[in-house]
């Protein structure tokens, strides 16, 4: 496959997914698209960055005030919450120990994430400090290490990297790496010690979810994830970052054209396996909406053809506490939690969907399997889509 076939498949994959999620919305009552904030104008360079997150429900206004306030500087505790829903790290349950946080409140489980995955710490006198101002420095630390990047090709031009905090120059370096960050201007100072605003901080999450994805394709390797990473390189800015987009496009590009498409044959057999592993995860239909099922066994390949089956993972959550599925580290078991309700009365939410890849020979699909449930104390309900790769 040469690299333009690539970006065509790539395309046809993101279409594929973002037609799927709009026509899951379907389901709700009301529109989820936020309304524009009357601070953010459509003319700033962050407008973009800003609404991104808004849309996908990681940022919010501040009360009923219908601002934004970009040019505010962003607390430790806010900061805690927006990496944690960017990167889709596992909050359920968590309640960070430190004197200044309440292990019930609302920052609680966030903080508790972050420092989980080593992103941040605490202070020697068993403080958090949750409105503390972050610094750019920190901040790129706390996104590098929450979303799992790593060194990359970009040209790292950045004049003033910190010379006595060897960890926080990497995690500079390596954000810059990836067109996650570049200074300010033409001067390349990234100016570490400076406090980072809101406006600048929803463009570095922006950018680190869109290279994550990137880079998460490169390393897997399937036609879904590089599907997901064409869908988040889309999402970027149309007016801003065009180097850090370009850069990142290109590398998905090249990727997407190694992925080599064999030659059709035994498409029957792929679709027999299909439908005997729809009549396998069927058995879990109708289960109690809150529910834990600790072990479902993921099988390996198809009973009847003994096609190979691949399975990913796509955290979708919708609502407070609702948690998608998951792998355990042996890939063999899968855990499934609805959590809490979301609030809106009679909102149908996509707590959850699997994804298997089925593929025989030259024939290769893809089957998303997803868990809905309502509000009520309604039973889940599932829904199946198959898209086929040639």
């Amino acid at each position: 496959m040469n690299q333009g076939k690539g970006r065509c498949l790539a395309v046809l994959l993101a279409m594929l997914m973002m037609i799927s999620l709009v026509a899951s919305s379907a389901h709700a009552v009301t529109s989820t698209k936020p309304a524009d904030f009357k601070d953010v104008a459509k003319t700033k360079w962050y407008y973009d960055y800003v609404m991104s997150l808004a849309d996908t429900g990681i940022v919010k206004g501040y009360g009923d005030t219908g601002e934004f306030r970009p040019m505010a500087p962003v607390t430790r505790e806010q900061a805690a919450k927006m990496v944690s829903l960017a990167a889709q790290l596992d909050i359920y349950g968590q309640k960070a120990d430190f004197s200044d946080v309440d292990a019930q409140g609302e920052s609680s489980p966030y903080i508790a994430a972050l420092v989980n995955k080593g992103a941040v710490q605490g202070f020697s006198d068993g403080s958090f400090r949750p409105q503390d101002k972050v610094k750019r420095a920190d901040a790129a630390k706390m996104i590098q290490i929450a979303f799992g990047l790593e060194l990359s090709t970009k040209e790292v031009k950045i004049i003033d990297l910190p010379s006595t905090d060897a960890n926080l120059a990497k995690a500079i370096e390596i954000l810059a790496s990836n067109g996650v960050v570049k200074g300010y201007g033409k001067s390349h100072a990234f100016k570490p010690d400076q406090e980072i605003n809101r406006a600048e901080f929803a463009k570095m999450l922006c950018m680190a979810t869109a290279a994550a994805s990137v880079q998460n394709a490169e390393a897997i390797g399937t036609y879904f994830t590089i599907g997901q990473a064409q869908a988040q390189v889309d999402r970027l800015s149309k007016t801003q970052d065009a180097d850090s987009k370009a850069f990142l496009q290109e590398r998905l590009d090249i990727f997407a054209g190694l992925v080599n498409a064999a030659e059709p044959s035994d498409r029957e057999k792929v679709q027999e396996d299909i439908e005997w592993l729809r009549e396998y995860m069927s058995q879990y239909h109708g289960r109690q909406r809150y529910f834990t099922i600790p072990e479902i066994k993921l099988p390996e390949h198809g009973a009847r053809h003994g096609c190979n089956i691949l399975w990913d993972e796509v955290r979708t959550g919708a609502g407070p506490g609702a948690r998608a599925a998951y792998k355990t580290e042996d890939g063999q078991y899968l855990v499934i939690e609805l959590g809490q309700r979301p609030t809106s009365p009679g909102y149908y939410a996509k707590t959850s969907t699997i994804v298997a890849h089925v593929q025989n020979d030259g024939w290769f699909a893809s089957v998303m399997f997803s868990i809905f449930t309502k509000t009520s104390y309604e039973l889940p309900y599932y829904e199946w889509e198959v898209i086929w790769h040639y």
